[in-house]
């Protein structure tokens, strides 16, 4: 069977307070769903895990796709629909994933991938609380170097992301 995304809700012991549960099962079905990352919304108290997706790997490739998830104690629950995160043409490596609390509100997540097509093109994505995406899918570096590995960080003091990559 292709791997599914799982998890489970931690307490600040390391003690697991609830059961595994399923983030992604459409690994049962189509493609596989691997390499997670996940970040937690500070106002909402819920987390969001993005992961490599291969569902459509015939007609998009490797895409990035998120899904919401809600503390219910004891435990989690999938909270909103799964979401296509990056869904293009070519091969999207492993996301990166932070959350801030831009413009007031309940913020919202950033996601950042390398699209592997041509090793060269750093995206990120934003997705608000309630898992809607906002506008299209952000070119944050396009230059000729290969690229891997993003990392992503919002500074609250200047309400600005930083996204890193190694390149090279």
């Amino acid at each position: 069977m292709p791997p599914d995304i799982l998890g489970a809700t931690v307490d600040p012991t390391g003690t697991n307070v609830g059961p595994i549960i399923a983030i992604s099962t459409e690994g049962s079905t189509a493609g596989q769903q691997t390499d997670p990352a996940v970040a937690a919304c500070g106002t909402t108290g819920r987390w969001l895990v993005a992961w490599l997706d291969t569902r459509n790997q015939g007609t998009t490739g490797f895409d990035v796709y998120a899904q919401q998830v809600a503390y219910v104690g004891p435990g989690s629950s999938r909270w909103g629909p799964t979401v296509p995160v990056g869904a293009f043409t070519g091969e999207a490596g492993p996301p990166a994933i932070d959350w801030g609390p831009v413009d007031g509100g309940d913020g919202e997540f950033l996601v950042v991938w390398i699209e592997w097509q041509t090793y060269d093109t750093a995206y990120a994505r934003r997705v608000e609380p309630d898992s809607n995406l906002v506008g299209d899918p952000i070119v944050v570096c396009d230059t000729s170097a290969i690229k891997s590995s993003p990392a992503v960080a919002y500074a609250p003091t200047s309400s600005d992301w930083w996204v890193a990559w190694e390149s090279g």
